[in-house]
């Protein structure tokens, strides 16, 4: 269970030791939404140096060719998707979209770059930024079961609130777990799933590694 960076405020202390519950509760410092991470479920990270050629200054298309390294990767392992109407694709949200209030959960959420299965958001990427480089985050969401995540949401907030706080405190709507379009049902098999296989094919089309330099100072390229 992953709180998004301006979800827990300094009064909500996650605690050390939550292997009461079964889960593991941390926040992050890239995102705004909540998350929900299960072992079968593939993140991969990419780190972008400042003066890679992949590296771009607008944050709202910064991590649009992770996106597409990730479609390349598994359009491949789409099981009769376009037979049933559902394209795998990149998402394009209106400008702006990013820049508006977080919702509670991320996976409600799009941005330029993140993979949806007909109208399911199904990998999400975030981005963490310094001077020097970028950190994308990236999470192919395997499935989404709306009762189990609910569930795990209240023992969660239980746990660092104490059982006093509300779910609009920590973002907007949807504020329930069934009305977030992500994921893959527990029946729905649009993916041959193999974490191995998936995580093969993403680093097979990620683009070839080259050198990264800072640009010469003028004064510099003289000499």
């Amino acid at each position: 269970m992953i709180f998004g960076s301006t979800q827990l405020a300094a009064d909500h202390e996650v605690p050390e030791d939550t292997s009461e519950l079964d889960i593991e509760v941390c926040r992050r410092r890239s995102g705004g939404g909540l998350v929900i991470a299960r072992p079968e479920d593939v993140w991969i990270d990419a780190v972008v140096p400042r003066y890679s050629p992949l590296h771009r200054d607008d944050v709202g298309v910064a991590f649009v060719w992770l996106g597409q390294v990730w479609l390349d990767a598994l359009r491949p392992l789409v099981v009769d998707a376009r037979r049933d109407g559902r394209e795998l694709r990149l998402a394009e949200p209106p400008p702006g979209r990013r820049a508006a209030d977080r919702g509670f959960f991320c996976f409600a959420d799009v941005g330029h770059g993140e993979l949806l299965l007909g109208d399911r958001k199904i990998v999400g990427i975030s981005q963490r930024r310094t001077r020097n480089w970028t950190r994308l985050q990236s999470l192919l969401i395997t499935r989404w079961e709306p009762a189990e995540n609910d569930s795990l949401v209240t023992d969660a907030l239980t746990l660092i609130g104490h059982g006093g706080f509300d779910r609009a405190e920590f973002g907007g709507p949807p504020l329930r777990a069934a009305e977030v379009k992500a994921g893959l049902g527990a029946d729905d098999r649009a993916f041959e799933i193999d974490r191995e296989t998936i995580v093969d094919a993403v680093l097979r089309h990620l683009p070839p590694l080259t050198e990264t330099r800072r640009p010469s100072r003028p004064e510099e390229s003289s000499r």
